[in-house]
């Protein structure tokens, strides 16, 4: 097999029939680097981890059958920020500063990215405090909201948002490091809560398909406990991270947390 770089543009891919046995084992000899991608026929897509490919050799499994595109990623990902820092000495609003406080006690230290999307500062303003709203103002708690950011920014594949929740999680309110790592690694299979657990499988089907939301979904959020409020608040939540997810992404901020939540997520590059 080789790959297919016949379209400018386009991701290098390789295409594996996965039909009859138990599982294939690849080898991908090119160097574009980066973490392999599952994507089904039908155009689903699937996560690294969960389709157990790894960069390098990948086991592809039977179960994601119709035969899969593996994309590898080139690497053309820029070395910095695609705008500049501002300086956080420049900024005089008290109550920015205050957030900026905020932020810095729960996640053990200042979250550089402000810095770049400061050049918006009326904006960033308003979203922080659109996003403390949520946060503190609803139905769910602090803990459930952080794990609703995590899994929503790791469906997303947002490396910065995912390291974020998960020191606000684990630092910020002292949760279980490697609890919040079985998190990333097992999704809602580590979750014993069922309250909980109700709120990230609505949370991560908005994300993934809002249309797709029903009376019956909705109704289970009110046997878990969650009234018009709560369930507007989650609803808001994960438009919320996604924004967070895009912006991150689309800015190519640094990475800036602790490298074994991308490890944990199979999000590492």
């Amino acid at each position: 097999m080789s790959p297919d770089t016949s379209r400018a543009g386009r991701l290098p891919t390789v295409r594996a029939s996965v039909v009859a046995r138990v599982c294939d084992t690849l080898s991908f000899q090119w160097k574009q680097g980066g973490r392999l991608v599952c994507r089904r026929d039908d155009g689903r897509r699937t996560h690294a981890r969960q389709s157990s490919l790894w960069f390098g050799e990948a086991t592809v499994c039977a179960r994601h059958a119709p035969p899969l595109q593996i994309l590898v990623p080139n690497t053309t990902r820029s070395t910095v920020p695609h705008v500049s820092p501002v300086d956080r000495e420049s900024v005089d609003d008290p109550e920015l500063q205050a957030m900026f406080e905020q932020l810095e006690q729960l996640e053990g230290s200042f979250p550089d990215h402000y810095l770049y999307e400061l050049n918006f500062r009326p904006y960033l303003k308003a979203k922080l405090e659109a996003t403390v709203t949520l946060w503190e103002e609803g139905e769910l708690t602090m803990p459930e909201v952080q794990h609703v950011g995590i899994a929503v920014s790791r469906a997303n594949e947002c490396q910065n948002c995912t390291g974020a929740f998960c020191t606000v999680l684990s630092h910020g309110l002292d949760v279980d490091p490697d609890y919040v790592e079985t998190f990333l690694e097992d999704g809602t299979d580590a979750v014993d809560d069922e309250r909980l657990r109700a709120i990230l499988e609505y949370a991560l089907l908005v994300n993934d398909d809002p249309s797709a939301v029903t009376d019956t979904k909705v109704q289970r959020l009110r046997d878990a406990g969650l009234g018009d409020r709560g369930i507007v608040q989650l609803t808001h939540l994960v438009s919320d991270f996604v924004s967070w997810n895009r912006t991150n992404d689309a800015l190519d901020t640094e990475y800036e947390y602790d490298r074994r939540w991308l490890d944990a997520a199979g999000l590492d590059e």
